[in-house]
């Protein structure tokens, strides 16, 4: 059994997808590296949590309540946990999501013209990672860096290369591409790197 980190409050397991009522089709979760998270900057980028696939101590809902109605509750709520300790993995597909169009992030993925859909998921995740700093919970570092990020991200257009932001991305890299663990990591690292110099966003 796996022996989890000291300050460990908050557990999370791996989430496939079905759409509608088509089970049958399911889908694993992608095959990258999933961890223990350490660093809310893993969970700003490309976050593994689901909502429906975590367990933490009812502690937590002191911190983290009352939840912003317009930002995702499972980021919410893991941020605050990364924040004050950290966040355990079951690297196992342990529970199903149902895909369906009411889901807030689908509608803002589903925007049909590019340069509208990239500067409403930017002006989404600066307001999300500026109302959670309004809170006295995360470590200065983290704190500083990600506030630091938004700044970037309000000065992109999505069509202009930022070079701030490329620099930005390749020195916290290790951080934002956490997930990948493959040979020649560096190059699949500096090739993402690239392209959120424009878009801001993975």
């Amino acid at each position: 059994m796996k022996q989890w980190p000291v300050g460990c409050g908050f557990v999370y397991s791996l989430s496939g997808n079905f759409s509608g009522n088509d089970f049958a089709g399911r889908t694993a979760a992608p095959k990258v590296h999933y961890s223990d998270v350490d660093d809310i900057h893993k969970l700003v980028f490309n976050s593994p949590v689901h909502g429906h696939a975590c367990m933490f101590k009812k502690e937590l809902l002191n911190t983290c309540t009352p939840f912003p109605a317009d930002i995702f509750y499972d980021w919410w709520i893991s941020m605050h946990a990364a924040s004050t300790g950290i966040i355990g993995c079951i690297p196992q597909t342990l529970t199903w999501h149902r895909v369906h169009e009411k889901i807030f992030f689908l509608h803002l993925t589903s925007i049909k013209d590019k340069q509208e859909r990239e500067t409403r998921l930017r002006k989404q995740m600066i307001h999300s990672i500026e109302t959670f700093f309004q809170k006295p919970v995360a470590r200065e570092k983290e704190k500083r860096s990600l506030l630091h990020y938004t700044s970037l991200l309000k000065e992109m257009d999505g069509k202009t290369c930022s070079p701030a932001m490329f620099r930005y991305i390749m020195k916290n890299r290790k951080l934002i591409f956490h997930y990948k663990k493959k040979p020649m990591v560096f190059f699949s690292r500096l090739k993402h790197a690239i392209r959120m110099a424009r878009k801001g966003l993975l």
